[in-house]
């Protein structure tokens, strides 16, 4: 997944919403690597939460996060796109604007 950048739509909102949702939480991760920017991917789990969503599809089902999907390689990808395509049919989180810029593209901006 791709949360907006700091300085981009949603960017402080999606920020607050993990750090809600991960701040002193045990949680399950799992590392799937690195990216080419030497930043660790992962999937995290709340260990104190019944469901099977991981954090990563919470973001994009509240509408914090795109899924990524050119590196998106894993077994929940289908699932995180359901989730994604629900956030904006309800226009959740940075889908009330109706076409949010994917970070990858807003980056390209400025370079």
């Amino acid at each position: 997944i791709d949360s907006p950048e700091w300085n981009q739509a949603f960017g402080k909102e999606a920020k607050s919403y993990l750090k809600i949702r991960i701040l002193r939480k045990k949680l399950n991760v799992i590392s799937k690597g690195k990216d080419r920017y030497n930043r660790l991917l992962v999937i995290l789990y709340d260990e104190n939460t019944s469901n099977n969503m991981s954090i990563n599809e919470e973001l994009v089902a509240n509408g914090y996060s795109w899924v990524y999907k050119r590196f998106c390689n894993e077994l929940q990808c289908d699932q995180w796109l359901n989730s994604q395509d629900i956030a904006k049919k309800n226009k959740s989180g940075l889908w009330i604007s109706g076409k949010p810029v994917p970070p990858w593209l807003f980056k390209k901006k400025f370079k």
